[in-house]
């Protein structure tokens, strides 16, 4: 999901990553790391774990931006979607956008949005 995010051609994102306080600290320390070398990343680490709730609210909080997209640590996004969603919500005036998630067909790459 990181390097996802990170190749992006739209490139004023913040990636907001949120540890809900994993026992495993393998992927802690990788996404610190990240968050060294990228300013656009930030990374915290919730000393208990409160679901998904708390951690939705966190993001919340942490974040800056005028647009919020959630994405979990198994979502990859194509190089163009957030060009392609950010164009929509300036061009359209759309409030809310949703687009349910990329399907593979025969191991061709298909991206399906609905727009709001």
């Amino acid at each position: 999901m990181v390097d996802s995010v990170t190749s992006q051609s739209y490139t004023n994102w913040e990636l907001i990553l949120i540890d809900d306080a994993s026992p495993d600290e393998n992927p802690g320390n990788y996404l610190k790391e990240r968050s060294k070398t990228d300013s656009r990343i930030l990374y915290f680490r919730l000393n208990k774990n409160g679901g998904i709730s708390l951690t939705t609210q966190k993001a919340f909080e942490y974040s800056k931006g005028e647009y919020i997209a959630f994405l979990d640590h198994d979502d990859r996004l194509s190089k163009n979607a957030l060009s392609i969603v950010v164009k929509t919500l300036q061009e359209e005036k759309i409030d809310l956008n949703f687009f349910i998630r990329t399907k593979f067909f025969n191991l061709k790459f298909q991206e399906f949005f609905h727009f709001l």
